[in-house]
């Protein structure tokens, strides 16, 4: 066996599939999404490292028998696509098929059992490779089965999503896994199809790392910027595996003639340049993404100066009514809904709402919210907004004792009477004044990220303080109207 510069890639594949892997499933054991994320990657692992080992052997009886074993990896792949996608779209009457793939691919090891699986191997410039035999046809054809299938599960899955967050996640998932499929290029050597080097590694561990993405952060930011970002760094990453471990193959000898023994210092130095400049090229991109955003989400300096019309309001009825006008109208949303503390009442109280879907629930004002709701509960445990598709998402992939099971639910049960995708708290001096509740955007395609979250947090914080004063002038009348009672009621009983 001989290791040489050209099997790198497909080792480096096969250790970050595997720790990417073991990363997902040490987060949560006991949801069958992670397990299955994990058993994904675990079968890529062997397929590149069976890979390496094949394509270094030093005879054919070597490289066919590692040639098996990397197709044991390649077997369970398809199996393991079509589990994670039902589980990942949560499609419960997809699930009868989990079953009978893995019950087919375990009959698919019978192929390796065969002397017609292959029929010899080809020596390429990346090492010896084994070629197809009769029987691989038929083993490639079951083995594409639930690959197809697991695509049509994501595209339902992103179709009918039921929010926009959901939408997005899914979407950004879907075309990773169409990019993902690129992978099957590396069958072709095998049908003795000439190509400068089998790139299956680069689309496999593109769609790992972006399903790693998907599952551990809960909110994609935006789709298109995300997928031009990404398709721009796979080029690039395309480019310098060419440049840096096809071109001197074809320039060692000259390299030799040149440097000697010291040739090997020449792909090194230029895999550290090709580095440096796609560093440069990344903050580039990234600088341009700041820019597209910019155009996109306008609204954000207008919220920001809203603040300043708070000092401005009269009273409370015209706060509440430019605000919810002016939050559905620039953020565009559906609907906007404000409640707020009634000291009398000791509870929570919507005062305005405001709803630009006629399709939509009506939500009615004079709702009345206690304070030992679930919902008020989890907002002055949290301080921060609440997306109820995090909350979802979170009660569906952790393993949580009945009681947060219950609680949670209540939480988002709560939410969605008040026909609330986000609420946003408005505390001042560690008291929850106020709450607003915010629906979906208008456009399904469009989705709140991070930045939207904290300038509402913010936001939210002008308004509490602008509430607070309010309260403030009402209680300084009440005990000026207080007193006159008192002072009239004295002078009459004078009389």
């Amino acid at each position: 066996m001989e290791l040489t510069i050209f099997q790198i890639p497909s080792l480096f594949t096969a250790a970050g599939a595997f720790f990417l892997g073991l990363f997902i499933l040490l987060k949560n054991r006991n949801t069958v999404l992670n397990r299955t994320f994990f058993c994904l990657c675990l079968s890529v692992m062997v397929w590149q490292l069976g890979n390496v080992l094949s394509w270094a052997s030093l005879s054919e009886k070597e490289c066919l028998f590692w040639g098996k074993i990397l197709y044991i990896g390649v077997t369970f792949i398809s199996a393991f696509y079509y589990h994670f996608s039902v589980e990942f779209n949560a499609q419960e009457g997809r699930r009868r098929w989990v079953g009978v793939f893995y019950i087919q691919n375990i009959l698919m090891l019978l192929f390796l059992l065969r002397n017609d699986f292959f029929s010899g191997v080809s020596r390429n410039l990346w090492g010896i490779h084994v070629l197809a035999g009769p029987s691989h046809k038929y083993f490639l054809l079951l083995w594409f089965i639930p690959v197809v299938m697991a695509f049509s599960n994501f595209y339902n899955g992103f179709r009918f999503a039921d929010s926009s967050f959901e939408k997005q996640r899914r979407k950004f998932l879907a075309v990773c896994y169409g990019i993902s499929a690129l992978g099957v290029v590396d069958f072709l050597p095998t049908y003795n199809i000439a190509m400068p080097f089998p790139f299956g590694f680069l689309p496999i561990i593109f769609f790992i790392a972006s399903t790693t993405y998907a599952i551990v952060r809960y909110r994609i930011l935006d789709i298109k910027i995300i997928l031009k970002r990404v398709s721009i760094i796979t080029f690039l990453a395309v480019v310098a595996t060419v440049l840096i471990y096809i071109t001197p193959f074809y320039f060692q000898d000259y390299l030799k003639r040149l440097w000697g023994k010291h040739w090997i210092f020449f792909p090194v130095s230029l895999a550290f340049v090709i580095g440096l400049f796609i560093v440069r090229v990344v903050a580039l991109i990234r600088s341009l993404e700041g820019s597209e955003l910019a155009k996109k989400f306008t609204y954000r300096p207008i919220l920001r100066k809203e603040a300043e019309r708070f000092s401005k309001v009269k009273n409370m009825n015209e706060l509440l009514s430019f605000l919810t006008r002016d939050l559905s109208s620039w953020v565009r949303l559906e609907y906007v809904g404000i409640l707020i503390w009634d000291h009398n009442l000791k509870k929570y109280v919507l005062l305005r709402s405001l709803s630009r879907n006629k399709n939509r629930k009506k939500i009615p004002t004079g709702i009345i919210i206690p304070e030992d709701d679930p919902l008020i509960r989890e907002l002055i445990k949290k301080q921060k907004p609440l997306v109820k598709s995090e909350l979802k998402y979170y009660l569906d992939n952790q393993s949580l004792p009945f009681e947060e099971i219950e609680y949670f639910s209540r939480v988002i049960g709560r939410m969605e009477d008040l026909g609330a995708e986000i609420t946003v708290p408005c505390f001042c001096e560690g008291k929850l004044l106020a709450w607003v509740n915010m629906g979906r955007k208008i456009s399904r395609s469009e989705v709140v990220t991070r930045e939207d979250l904290e300038l509402f947090a913010s936001l939210a914080g002008h308004i509490a303080r602008t509430v607070h004063g309010f309260m403030l002038h009402d209680e300084k009348i009440n005990l000026i109207v207080a007193s006159q009672n008192i002072l009239i009621t004295a002078i009459e009983a004078k009389r």
